[in-house]
């Protein structure tokens, strides 16, 4: 007799443990499947801020780059020394890594006979 209520609480164990296992997997996914939703959703404005956050960066660096060619009393007056020389090379550098290939690209375009166009306009 014994053996009988061993083996019955040990079968509403399991049956128990199995039902608490199906809500736990239940739970379990719909809870991984709206934390992948939201963080999909917060990866796109991340995305978006970052992407928005590194171009002003830029503009802010190329103006950083025209200003420190002027002196800061608005007269715009070039300065006669620069205290880096270095940072002059650098700017140069920068400068000609960007504009030469968009440079040939549009005399290649030129060459080839598509007229290079900017919105609606035709430019040259």
């Amino acid at each position: 007799m014994a053996s009988l209520i061993h083996a019955l609480r040990d079968l509403i164990t399991s049956v128990f443990e199995a039902i608490t296992a199906i809500f736990t997997t239940a739970y379990d996914l719909i809870a991984g499947t709206l934390h992948g939703i939201l963080s999909f959703f917060i990866g796109v404005i991340d995305l978006a801020m970052d992407t928005i956050q590194g171009t002003l960066n830029t503009m802010g660096g190329v103006g950083k780059l025209i200003i420190s060619k002027f002196d800061t009393a608005g007269t715009y007056a070039l300065k006669e020394k620069m205290a880096d020389e270095r940072f002059s090379l650098g700017n140069f550098v920068v400068i000609a890594v960007v504009g030469v290939p968009v440079f040939l690209f549009l005399t290649y375009q030129r060459s080839q006979g598509r007229p290079v166009v900017v919105g609606n306009k035709k430019v040259n």
